[in-house]
């Protein structure tokens, strides 16, 4: 998901516990679900989308253990989880390909402000994923060579001018040098280089019609006006998620 339409599903049976994760998570501006035990937290999790699942290995009917399990087991994960424990002796029961989609763990008692702060932190991380994940759908409709630096550079530029528009009017002082500096370059022309030139190969490999299709019959593409048409699409691709 983009923005902030995030939804928190929090999964704990101690009751005073979870009004006081919520009362205090309610400022992240996201959807808050509850549930106090595991079937019920497999159960929203198979009928709504949870973008982050904050868990606690011991609940009742089902336990956080079999619920990483069932999570583990499907085809595609798109949900961070925060483990929250006050037994440590769980957490050595932990499979090891849980990782990939555990964020952090917590143990109990819990400092409101630190899961706060994680969770804080996820969203921003998932938000930068999705955007990446956008960028990189919009730049496969051409054919690129994604092994050459120029489109490692691209796409680290086409980031930074989504993040900020105004880069546009002057990319050899704001994006050339930045990349540049990034990565111990003394001179910028080698980032934009690199950039014209990736740029240049996609033109000829890339079909004419995809081409007339974003660029309209422009010869030749300058490396401002291929960030300005994919900044436009990313808009519009955003908006109507």
């Amino acid at each position: 998901m983009v923005g902030n339409n995030t939804t928190i599903l929090l999964a704990e049976d101690d009751i005073q516990v979870l009004n006081g994760f919520c009362e205090k998570l309610k400022n992240l501006k996201a959807q808050i679900i509850t549930s106090t035990n595991g079937q019920e937290a497999l159960d929203i999790m198979k009928a709504t989308p949870i973008d982050i699942l904050v868990l606690d290995l011991k609940m009742p009917k089902v336990n956080g253990l079999e619920v990483l399990k069932k999570i583990n087991e499907l085809e595609e994960i798109n949900t961070d989880v925060v483990i929250i424990t006050g037994e440590r002796k769980l957490l050595n029961k932990l499979n090891l390909e849980y990782y990939r989609f555990i964020s952090c763990i917590l143990l109990k008692p819990i400092d409101i402000k630190t899961i706060y702060k994680d969770i804080l932190n996820i969203m921003g991380n998932r938000k930068r994923r999705n955007k990446i994940k956008v960028i990189e759908n919009i730049l496969n409709e051409f054919d690129f060579n994604k092994s050459s630096k120029g489109f490692s550079y691209l796409m680290e530029a086409v980031i930074r001018i989504i993040d900020n528009p105004e880069y546009l009017v002057d990319m050899e002082n704001n994006i050339y040098k930045m990349l540049a500096n990034k990565y111990n370059l003394e001179n910028s022309n080698k980032i934009k280089w690199c950039i014209i030139k990736s740029i240049n190969s996609m033109t000829r490999f890339t079909e004419k019609e995809k081409l007339e299709e974003y660029f309209l019959k422009h010869k030749r593409i300058t490396p401002k006006y291929f960030m300005r048409v994919v900044y436009e699409r990313y808009r519009k691709e955003v908006k109507e998620l």
